[in-house]
């Protein structure tokens, strides 16, 4: 059995992101590395209370293969929670979240825009934006409606066809 050990600064960037969640924070925060980016996306998608934008290049298996962030989209797909998603590589690695999506009736849409940046958006308020695919880096907010609602917009413009219904 693989045993992770206690890491007390993700523990803490966890409990600071949950309180900005619950007060709704509209202050924009960095995001440095992949356990960052686990973190955001896993409260980001158990905050979710109506819907889920995803659009990313490739449901990397790093990111969503993880099982806590599977466990938490099933969370949400039992809550009734709406998970649109859009890919730009139609080589999705995380075959589990492919399936799971699937297994619920979410097509997954081909994005026609490759320059866009891959991005999370919840609740059409809560969002991680990805600045550099490479390092992880991106910027999230709990709550700013006006760049999350503009991250939406563009997902409906480039990302209309199914790659995977």
């Amino acid at each position: 059995m693989h045993y992770k050990v206690p890491d007390p600064a993700l523990d803490l960037y966890r409990e600071k992101f949950r309180e900005m969640i619950e007060k709704n924070s509209p202050v924009i925060i960095g995001n440095q590395s992949k356990d960052h980016a686990l973190i955001i996306l896993q409260e980001l998608i158990c905050s979710a209370k109506s819907v889920v934008h995803i659009s990313c290049t490739r449901l990397s298996s790093a990111i969503y293969g993880n099982s806590q962030l599977l466990n938490m989209i099933k969370g949400a797909l039992q809550r009734n929670v709406e998970f649109y998603v859009s890919v730009k590589d139609e080589n999705i690695e995380s075959g589990e979240c492919l399936n799971i999506l699937r297994d619920n009736n979410i097509s997954i849409m081909k994005c026609e825009y490759p320059e866009m940046r891959d991005f999370c958006v919840v609740d059409g308020k809560r969002f991680r934006l990805e600045m550099n695919q490479s390092t992880k880096e991106a910027r999230v907010c709990a709550c700013c409606p006006e760049l999350a609602s503009l991250m939406v917009q563009q997902f409906k413009s480039y990302c209309t066809k199914p790659y995977y219904a």
